[in-house]
């Protein structure tokens, strides 16, 4: 069984007689590699990570690669870290190992990578011509990765000319507008998937 302690002792012996016992020694046995999953649970700026529990007291050591060990690298009985202080729409590498009650380590698990959401980007208009606007969606990290990327949108009829598409750049450009008319825009951005 894993992480269980066994004790023993040794007795020599031969035709005569039996020796006395020796001292006795108590060792853990080994704890298996630990698999780690995605909770479930990310904001733009954390991740919720969730790693099988080890038996018998044992205990696990969450890793990230990169800037990103906030409540991480620390031995815990907890089977679950809440990584914060992350970077909107980016990726990070994690993964766990475990350590039985003789504190033998195990290797780490199978790398696990997560990309945090990308927040809802601030729109901004302008330059303008009399026929045309330009939108600036801005806060979105890394649109360059995956799918990642912005889109604006006119909430009216007829003016999504020139948009409409979702872009990797923060700037896309409305065209064919009637000069002297009020539009209304939005903006929504989609993370790396």
């Amino acid at each position: 069984s894993e992480n269980t302690q066994y004790t023993r002792y040794a007795v020599a012996y031969n035709t005569e007689a039996d020796s006395s016992g020796s001292n006795t020694d108590s060792v853990y046995t080994l704890i298996s590699v630990p698999t780690l999953q995605y909770q479930g649970s990310k904001t733009s700026s954390s991740i919720t990570i969730l790693a099988s529990q080890p038996v018998n007291g044992g205990e696990l050591y969450f890793d990230c690669e990169g800037d990103c060990d906030t409540n991480l690298n620390t031995w815990t009985t907890t089977n679950s870290a809440n990584v914060t202080g992350l970077t909107n729409n980016t990726g990070y590498t994690f993964r766990v190992k475990a350590r039985n009650n003789d504190n033998i380590e195990t290797s780490y698990s199978t790398d696990l990578n997560i990309y945090t959401h990308a927040p809802i980007p601030t729109l901004t208009a302008g330059p303008l011509s009399t026929t045309s606007i330009s939108l600036s969606g801005t806060g979105v990290q890394n649109l360059s990765a995956g799918d990642s990327g912005i889109f604006f949108d006119c909430t009216i009829e007829e003016c999504d000319t020139g948009i409409q598409d979702w872009v990797k750049s923060t700037t896309d450009v409305a065209i064919n507008l009637q000069p002297n008319s009020e539009y209304s825009f939005r903006v929504k951005a989609r993370n790396y998937t």
